[in-house]
């Protein structure tokens, strides 16, 4: 089994970057090959996880960002929900343990539970090939994602497992909401 990790990071970043790339080297399993795709000084976080996803060569592909730390156990689960034919939505943490997210809001769900969206991307390379690209702005992708495999009949579940604490890195941060929102409200009209 072979996994792909697409991660965009910024200079400024590098003490996190750090923690992210050593927090993957603890807690992927022995015998999964693992390819690396960094992207650095991407103008967006969309554009570095579609080049990456045109570069991956794994089984499965991950879409990551430098300010995330994976907790142990994050792996299987995901790869459990994907081979149960869905794609898992992570229970993500706040550095002070409480939690940021749950499947779509700031809640506790249930695992298992369908969810609208995941806001770590993972699931089989042929998933990604059957969807299409991801958008090329930087925020609104997490949203995107669960449209497109809605679009081709797979739903997003609860994987309270596939856990993640976000940081929060302010360097590099882009003020692009707005434009953003705007540009994932025109391509959902184009999806469906």
């Amino acid at each position: 089994m072979k996994l792909s990790i697409v991660i965009p990071t910024v200079d400024g970043r590098e003490k996190s970057f750090s923690r992210c790339m050593a927090a993957y080297a603890d807690t992927i399993p022995m015998g999964v090959e693992t390819q690396y795709l960094i992207f650095d000084n991407r103008p967006t976080c969309g554009i570095a996880w579609n080049e990456g996803i045109a570069k991956a060569n794994g089984d499965y592909i991950h879409l990551s960002a430098d300010d995330l730390e994976p907790l142990p156990g994050w792996y299987e689960a995901a790869v459990a929900k994907c081979e149960a034919g869905f794609i898992p939505s992570p229970r993500i943490l706040k550095p002070d343990g409480s939690l940021e997210s749950c499947g779509w809001d700031a809640l506790e769900h249930a695992d298992g539970e369908i969810t609208p969206f995941s806001r770590i991307p993972f699931a089989p390379r042929e998933w990604f090939e059957r969807m299409g690209p991801m958008l090329e702005t930087h925020y609104m992708n997490d949203y995107y994602f669960g449209d497109l495999a809605r679009s081709v009949g797979i739903q997003s579940i609860i994987a309270r497992d596939y856990l993640f604490i976000h940081h929060h890195e302010m360097t590099g941060r882009l003020d692009r909401l707005k434009e953003d929102w705007a540009a994932y409200d025109l391509a959902l009209r184009n999806l469906t």
